[in-house]
């Protein structure tokens, strides 16, 4: 979920991954990240369909192994618990969802910090 200019996706397929698709709202962006795929050779296995949002990314249900955000969740603010929706809905049974929260400090011990991340990701049901 948020794309950008698509090095991570690149990165990802590089380290092994048969197939990533990417998810970003971004015109610009999108057309960037199309650019680097392409210059890598990697626009068989690296899909970019186009803008779209990670609260409804038009993929089918359970379809995805893996879920990676770097900062998406902090820009969703109070669609946070649709975006956690729609990754539920496209991760198969045991999927992975992974995010990161880049206002954290690599220097800081996580295990005092959690009600933090936690917080910043808090839905309401």
């Amino acid at each position: 979920f948020g794309s950008a200019y698509g090095d991570q996706a690149i990165k990802c397929v590089k380290k092994g991954a048969k197939f990533v698709s990417c998810v970003e709202i971004s015109i610009q962006q999108n057309i960037e990240c199309k650019k680097n795929v392409y210059k890598e050779g990697l626009d068989f296995c690296v899909s970019n369909p186009g803008e779209r949002t990670y609260i409804d990314t038009g993929e089918p249900n359970e379809s995805f192994h893996a879920v990676w955000s770097q900062d998406s969740f902090l820009h969703a603010k109070s669609k946070r618990a649709q975006v956690l929706q729609e990754a539920s809905r496209i991760l198969v049974e045991n999927g992975i969802l992974c995010f990161r929260d880049i206002r954290m400090s690599e220097s800081i011990d996580a295990s005092k910090h959690l009600e933090y991340i936690f917080r910043m990701i808090q839905t309401e049901n």
